[in-house]
């Protein structure tokens, strides 16, 4: 996932590690509030130190998140609207809302590419 995690807890004293899993992305052309983010039951996932290791059921492949990532993944254990998450993100972490946005439109992007995730637009 190109995710990197450059935003600084609220509260916290250094920014989160980053990690980053290489792989073509796709960007989604979306409205915040129409666009509904699911999880298949094509995975398998667990909390391992903060950061979420994924096993796609689909590829057989192993992803994983940073602490950012992770709490993202978290908040998508239910469906959420990409402008939810955004909400969400940007109240627990010190980052400018539209560069928020474009990070979590981007790893939505990469999570579908990968089926880890269902992208699902109102008028669908």
């Amino acid at each position: 996932m190109c995710f990197f995690s450059r935003y600084v807890e609220h509260g916290g004293l250094d920014t989160v590690a980053a990690r980053r899993l290489c792989g073509p992305l796709t960007a989604l052309t979306v409205n915040l509030k129409d666009t509904i983010v699911a999880l298949p039951s094509s995975h398998l996932s667990t909390n391992v130190g903060g950061e979420f290791v994924i096993l796609s059921l689909v590829d057989e492949v192993y992803y994983g998140l940073d602490a950012v990532g992770a709490r993202t993944w978290e908040l998508i254990q239910e469906p959420r609207t990409l402008g939810e998450l955004v909400d969400m993100i940007v109240a627990e972490y010190d980052v400018v809302r539209d560069e928020c946005r474009k990070d979590i439109e981007a790893l939505m992007a990469e999570l579908s590419d990968r089926s880890l995730v269902q992208v699902i637009r109102a008028s669908e």
